[in-house]
């Protein structure tokens, strides 16, 4: 490298702020190559990172985007990978799209010639930032499945992790990185451990004898768990449905010594695990149940509201103070005025359906059980007389937004539209750009944009009764299209009741994600 790109580099290192960034950006970047554009998006993120609309890392951008069009060649693979990585982190997939996309193309081009940690790092950066690129993936997968024994812990659990997180499941793929896995185990640090389980659970894939590995593995490394390890690992045994009893019950001891520095999904992911797999034995002294509830209240103004209803399910389910869940059910109320109804018919609920209850809180769709009451669009109870959990699989979905609305629901669900003077349903599926959808308040907007995509996932069939249309809310937008659900009223052989049980799988996606380290 030319003396004058070290010395860059060298006055790269020394910055430590964001003035130092923008100085240098002003000064130098005409003359930037690879490694100095690659080095200072790298120390950005050392720094802490800044705004994604920060006028140095615009113009840091552009010049990154100007070299990989000048030559791809003196891109290294590990340069891309650090230089995606690096903006995974900054989070700035909408803003640098186009740079980011052609990153990822040259990627592939040079996946062969790639380590590990390259192509790990590159794999993590696109799950990161949501990018549906399965051939991609699938292209690094197969340039990596020889070459497991050459991957370390966190380049295997990152691999794992990026797939899981994209849903995509390779069973062959996951099956090798799980062989791989196996034998390092100790060498595993808590968080790669935690988000390995994950990874399975998101999956759902039933892997025993792997499971048994991972549990061992972290009970020997349980004083080192942070509350995030702590909080996706049992989640993850929940979501599974595995209910080892002494591990659970020391996962949760580790927590409560920890328990003021929870966040509140984290807080959230316990509770819930604690309840589904009914472990009582940690919590049963008066002064932690009232714990508990201190650390939850303190924290009442950062929880969601979907938060809120599923800590207000597991204290029920657990027994836990009365008295916080009564505050709870107040704030989970007092919560509505910035959500948005939507009508949706008895069947195929989203797990972004929130439903207001009657005992006065919102509950997921995925906590819903049979016979509890719903508070229906006039106001008066439903009962729920079935819910139907559909497998975890691929699901045919789609994305509708106009200028004001957003829904995001399977094709086949019902979307209320005008024909001529009266309203009526239509298949999500069928909607093309420039069709007028019903919206909030009765009002007609046309679709600017009709996005259907393929979301691993499960989806939710209810049926309530007496049959009346049922408000659920949404957190994604402030106004909502109307949709009622694909309810058949052909002739069954007879009323189908599906048991419930309380090792009922959760939907990991149901809590927002968390920032995981990685």
């Amino acid at each position: 490298m030319p003396s004058h790109h070290v010395k860059i580099n060298a006055a790269i290192m020394k910055i430590w702020d964001i003035d130092g960034v923008r100085f240098i950006v002003d000064k130098r970047v005409r003359d930037f190559n690879v490694i100095n554009a690659v080095t200072l998006l790298k120390h950005i993120v050392s720094l802490g990172g800044c705004s994604a609309e920060e006028p140095a890392l615009t113009k840091l951008a552009e010049k990154c985007l100007d070299l990989l069009m000048d030559s791809v060649s003196v891109w290294e693979p590990w340069s891309i990978a650090t230089a995606l990585h690096s903006l995974a982190h900054l989070h700035v997939g909408s803003v640098f799209p186009g740079l980011i996309h052609e990153l990822v193309r040259v990627s592939v081009t040079k996946a062969v010639d790639s380590n590990p940690q390259d192509r790990a790092m590159v794999m993590w950066s696109i799950a990161t930032l949501g990018m549906q690129k399965p051939d991609v993936m699938e292209r690094l997968c197969a340039a990596s499945i020889d070459q497991l024994d050459n991957f370390k812990p966190q380049e295997l659990a990152m691999m794992m992790w990026s797939l899981a997180k994209l849903g995509i499941q390779t069973h062959e793929v996951m099956g090798s990185l799980c062989t791989a896995s196996i034998d390092q185990l100790d060498d595993f640090k808590p968080q790669a451990l935690a988000m390995m389980m994950w990874s399975l659970a998101t999956l759902g894939m039933q892997k025993p004898d792997v499971m048994e590995r991972l549990c061992a593995a972290s009970m020997r490394q349980l004083d080192h768990f942070k509350p995030q390890d702590l909080a996706m690992t049992m989640l993850s045994l929940a979501k599974l449905g595995i209910r080892k009893r002494e591990v659970m019950e020391s996962l949760c001891a580790a927590s409560i010594d920890q328990l003021d520095d929870f966040k509140p999904q984290e807080l959230t992911m316990m509770m819930w695990s604690l309840a589904v797999l009914d472990i009582r034995k940690q919590i049963r002294q008066p002064s932690i149940r009232e714990r508990l509830g201190t650390v939850v209240l303190a924290q009442i103004d950062s929880f969601t509201a979907r938060g809120i209803g599923m800590v207000i399910w597991s204290f029920d389910k657990l027994g836990i103070s009365p008295e916080v869940v009564d505050r709870l059910r107040t704030a989970s109320m007092a919560q509505l005025n910035d959500l948005t109804p939507q009508e949706f018919g008895p069947w195929c609920y989203t797990k972004d359906a929130l439903f207001k209850m009657v005992a006065g809180y919102l509950l997921p769709a995925n906590l819903l059980e049979e016979d509890n009451l719903v508070v229906s669009a006039d106001g008066s109870p439903v009962r729920a007389v079935s819910v139907e959990p559909s497998p975890l699989e691929n699901q045919d979905m789609v994305r509708l937004t106009t200028s004001s609305a957003f829904l995001e629901v399977t094709q086949g669900h019902g979307v209320m539209v005008p024909r001529g003077a009266k309203i009526q349903k239509v298949q999500a599926g069928t909607l093309q750009i420039g069709d007028t959808v019903i919206i909030s308040g009765n009002e007609e907007q046309k679709l600017t944009n009709v996005d259907p995509f393929t979301k691993y996932a499960q989806v939710y069939r209810i049926t309530f009764a007496p049959d009346k249309p049922v408000e659920s809310f949404h957190l994604i937008s402030d106004v909502a299209i109307l949709s009622r659900g694909n309810f058949s009223r052909q002739t069954q052989r007879g009323p189908r009741r599906v048991q419930h049980n309380r090792s009922r799988a959760l939907d990991v996606e149901t809590i927002p994600s968390t920032d995981d380290g990685f």
